[in-house]
């Protein structure tokens, strides 16, 4: 994905995908798309998202997603660098535990 008007980028290269700016409602479709399709190539990602710069409940529940993509594909991903607001936002959600494991 290249960046768009929200100065947004999310790279697959090896076994890293890379995403960095701001993720909301009008590129939350490209963004889940992206890690889709990365998770599904390869068996063991690590998604860094220490680039994005802002997100909302958007966010989070391509995170959420993004685990049951992969583990549909029987695939493991890893969350390193996810912001602290998205850390936040997923404990008045209660769903830290569902991340948790995951977290680099």
């Amino acid at each position: 994905m290249s960046p768009n008007a929200t100065n947004l980028t999310c790279r697959h290269e090896g076994s890293s995908l890379t995403v960095a700016g701001e993720i909301d409602f009008d590129n939350g479709g490209a963004v889940l798309d992206c890690g889709r399709v990365a998770i599904e190539a390869t068996r063991n990602l690590t998604v860094d998202l220490s680039g994005v710069s802002h997100s909302n409940s958007v966010g989070l529940a391509i995170l959420i997603e993004w685990l049951a993509v992969a583990r549909r594909s029987k695939h493991k991903v890893t969350f390193a660098g996810v912001p602290t607001g998205l850390l936040q936002l997923a404990e008045v959600c209660q769903v830290t535990e569902l991340l948790q494991p995951q977290l680099a």
